[in-house]
């Protein structure tokens, strides 16, 4: 009898750690796609390249570091 009632206390604990590990998967896919980079960096140019800020242009060449203003 004891050994039935060791059974279903692992089968809970293991349907408990799948839940919530499926839980962590979900809230990882869930907040992971709210992640934006604010910097980026441009590594090479072709043709006719313009940066504006504010209505203005900026300088820009090649290997330069750009940030968004949030």
């Amino acid at each position: 009898m004891e050994n039935k009632g060791n059974n279903k206390k692992k089968i809970i604990i293991i349907a408990v750690a799948v839940l919530a590990l499926a839980a962590a998967i979900i809230a990882f896919l869930y907040f992971r796609s709210q992640i934006r980079a604010t910097t980026m960096r441009i590594l090479r140019l072709e043709g006719v390249v313009t940066l504006e800020e504010d209505g203005k242009n900026k300088s820009i060449r090649e290997n330069v570091r750009v940030k968004r203003n949030v």
